[in-house]
């Protein structure tokens, strides 16, 4: 149908928030400011991922919505494949293939590839998690989908909602308290990439049930409600709480409740001012389509983020960190599009000549 293929700009504008807000998170973290500005990290951490995880529920909720004859599950996880976990495999191969140039020890680059097969990577891990939160979704639409009745969806999609969320609470304080840092990576790796499946699938499936209220058309005006709302809860939870997250490595702070509010309220404030904006406003829905190219560009071994931040705190050292971090996101947004996707449109190019020919 027309209505699942249409582009939401919303959407795009929300994803160009959410991977600023990863760039200046990474800015923050791997320099030596990252001390001074711990409430920064601290706030974008509260809500940046699960922002990610709620947008792709919002946008595979909405195109399962549309599915007519019922949903091909096979056809769709082998599309969520190619389209997250190729570009996983791909990017895992050049971090990996920067630190045998780089002359990396042995150790470490066994470790790294440990970690790119068990989905740890940052900040490739969004990809793998993600992949396994829409195959998780997909399979749990089909399921619903078979109940004929309505009240039974929502009664059944409401309670796996609510079991991810209460077991999510419940393995990571078992996870804590066993003492995760201790562990070896060896174990400690798979071990997040299993347990870490139970709040993205919270997060997504709220996206999806999100994408019921959001096709409903919210005007503008409630829209400002909604967002300063949201915002106004988020901040108050994250200030009362000083919950402090990282969701990559299963660890949700000391108070893991408070980490769904503000992943759902700090979401909803950001797509709720995304509705605000103009819908024509390309500038931004830019940024918000090469967000998959920006994370994997940015980040070390790919030594832009080091040298852009490096410079700019040894010009001004007590200057915010915001300005290098947009710095970077410029520069990898513009590689990202005068380089990067002529390569690969010139790639697909390529492939699908080579498929037309296998066929002829």
């Amino acid at each position: 149908m027309e209505e699942e293929k249409r582009r939401l700009p919303y959407i795009d504008y929300a994803k160009a928030v959410g991977i600023f807000l990863v760039v200046w998170g990474h800015s923050v973290r791997l320099t030596a400011a990252a001390s001074r500005y711990a409430a920064v990290i601290r706030y974008i951490y509260a809500f940046h991922m699960p922002l990610f995880f709620i947008l792709s529920g919002i946008c595979l909720g909405r195109k399962l919505r549309y599915k007519d004859g019922g949903i091909d599950v096979k056809f769709e996880i082998k599309r969520a494949f190619l389209r997250l976990m190729v570009p996983y495999f791909f990017w895992c191969a050049v971090y990996t293939l920067i630190d045998v140039f780089t002359a990396r020890p042995a150790g470490v680059l066994i470790n790294d590839i440990y970690a790119a097969v068990c989905g740890v990577t940052a900040p490739l891990w969004f990809l793998f998690a993600l992949f396994i939160a829409e195959t998780e979704l997909i399979v749990l639409y089909a399921l619903l989908n078979k109940l004929r009745r309505k009240y039974a969806q929502f009664a059944c999609g409401g309670g796996v909602l609510l079991l991810t969320l209460f077991a999510s609470l419940v393995l990571n304080k078992l996870y804590m308290d066993g003492r995760v840092y201790e562990m070896s990576n060896w174990v400690r790796y798979p071990t997040v990439l299993i347990l870490r499946t139970l709040p993205d699938l919270f997060f997504i499936m709220a996206g999806a049930a999100f994408e019921r209220l959001l096709s409903l058309k919210i005007k503008r005006p409630t829209a400002a409600v909604c967002a300063l709302v949201s915002l106004s809860l988020y901040i108050a939870v994250e200030h009362m709480t000083k919950n402090n997250a990282n969701l990559i490595w299963f660890y949700l702070g000391a108070n893991p409740a408070a980490f769904f509010v503000t992943g759902i309220f700090g979401s909803l404030a950001v797509i709720f001012a995304a509705i605000l904006l103009p819908q024509e406003c390309r500038f931004l829905s830019s940024f918000g389509e090469e967000s998959m190219h920006i994370m994997a560009l940015h980040y070390p071994p790919i030594p832009i983020i080091e040298l852009v931040t490096g410079l700019w705190f040894r010009v001004m050292p007590n200057s915010i960190c915001i300005v290098p971090a947009a710095i970077v996101t410029a520069d990898v947004f513009a590689f990202s599009v005068l380089v990067f996707e002529p390569i690969c449109r010139f790639v697909r190019r390529r492939v699908g000549l080579i498929k037309s020919h296998g066929k002829g």
